[in-house]
């Protein structure tokens, strides 16, 4: 399901759950390959959660399967590396990420 969000942002965003696969390391310096759902996308970065901390400027790729009701036996996905621009803690333990892209490509 997608929505457009509507803020002050240059760059329209768009509501999705996506499911995705963060790969990087952690604040402890411990690689980490973790399975989750963005929650935002844009042109230009990504909103997603984890359950564990990254710091500001860390570095982490992404790939989203971009999933559709009427998707093509092989799904499209897209792979993104980026820094992690934001980080805000959940009361739940886990963590909002804001990733900057840097780089992507549709596989």
């Amino acid at each position: 399901m997608m929505d457009t969000v509507s803020d002050r942002r240059l760059k329209p965003r768009i509501n999705c759950d996506y499911p995705a696969v963060v790969r990087g390391q952690d604040a402890l310096g411990v690689k980490f390959e973790d399975h989750t759902t963005l929650s935002n996308l844009s042109r230009s970065g990504l909103y997603l959660r984890l359950n564990r901390a990254l710091s500001q400027g860390d570095r982490v790729s992404v790939t989203i399967t971009l999933t559709h009701p009427f998707q093509a036996p092989e799904p499209h996905r897209l792979a993104a590396s980026g820094i992690v621009v934001r980080t805000e803690p959940h009361p739940d333990g886990g963590f909002g990420l804001a990733i900057q892209i840097q780089h992507y490509r549709f596989l």
